[in-house]
C-alpha cells in the first residue's frame, strides 16, 4: 500500500510532537547566550547532513529509497551554513571539528542502522523533518526574551518553511514500507525523538545526559 491515508500515524507523530514541544519550550526561555549555544548545536547537527544522506542510499537496498535519500542528500548538504552565517552575525565561530557530545551520538546511531533495512531512515525522517509542522507561528515570535532579526534567525526559517515539504514526502515514502516494516520504522522514530531531546538539552541547556 502507498496511499498515506491507509495508515495511522499517531505513534509517529506523538514522538514528533514530543521533540518539537522539547524545543519550543527551550525557545520560550531562551537569552541570547543560549540561541548562540542552539545555533553552534545545529551547525553540527546539520554539518554532515548531506553526508548521511548519501550514507543511507549507499546502503539502501531498493532504487526508490537510493533515489529518494540521495535527493534529500542534495537538498540539506549546506544547511549547515545557515547556522554558521547566524552565528556570524553576532560575532561568533565555529570549530567544525569539535561537536556537543550528543550530535557526535546521533552520527553514530545514524551509521549503525547500516545494520537494518534502510527503511529504517525514514523513521528517523519522519521526527526530523515534520517537527515543522507544529511551528505554531513566526519563528522571530518564539523568543519572547529577545530582539532576533532574520539575518541571525536563518537556519531556523528556512527549515520552518523548507521542512514542511520534506515531512510530507518522507511520509508518503513511509507509505510505501509500512507494511512490511513498520516496526523498524517506528522504532527509528522513537530514538530520533530521544536523540532531538538530548540534543536539544545540550544545545540550550548545556545537559549532556545520554536520552
Amino acid at each position: 500500500m502507498t496511499d498515506v491515508a491507509h495508515y495511522n500515524w499517531d505513534t509517529l507523530e506523538a514522538y514528533t510532537k514530543k521533540a518539537a514541544d522539547t524545543i519550543f519550550a527551550s525557545f520560550a526561555v531562551a537569552d541570547l547566550d543560549m540561541y548562540k549555544h542552539f545555533l553552534n548545536s545545529m551547525y553540527h547537527y546539520t554539518l554532515n547532513s548531506g553526508e548521511r544522506l548519501e550514507f543511507a542510499a549507499k546502503v539502501a537496498e531498493t532504487g526508490q529509497l537510493k533515489e529518494f535519500y540521495q535527493e534529500m542528500a542534495d537538498d540539506e548538504e549546506s544547511h549547515f551554513m545557515l547556522a554558521k552565517a547566524d552565528l556570524e552575525e553576532f560575532g561568533e565561530t565555529v570549530d567544525p571539528a569539535n561537536p556537543p557530545e550528543p550530535v557526535q551520538r546521533f552520527h553514530d546511531y545514524w551509521k549503525s542502522l547500516e545494520s537494518q533495512h534502510s527503511s529504517a531512515y525514514l523513521g528517523v525522517l519522519y521526527v526530523a523533518e515534520n517537527i515543522a509542522k507544529h511551528v505554531p507561528g513566526k519563528v522571530i515570535d518564539m523568543f519572547p526574551k529577545l530582539q532576533l532579526t532574520k539575518a541571525q534567525t536563518r537556519w531556523l526559517r528556512v527549515h520552518a518553511e523548507v521542512d514542511l515539504e520534506h515531512g510530507a514526502e518522507v511520509q508518503a515514502m513511509c507509505a510505501h514500507y509500512m507494511d512490511q516494516y513498520e516496526d523498524l520504522i517506528t522504532e527509528a522514530a522513537a530514538k530520533m525523538s530521544y536523540f532531538w531531546i538530548e540534543i536539544m538539552n545540550e544545545g540550550f541547556h548545556g545537559k549532556n545526559a545520554r536520552a
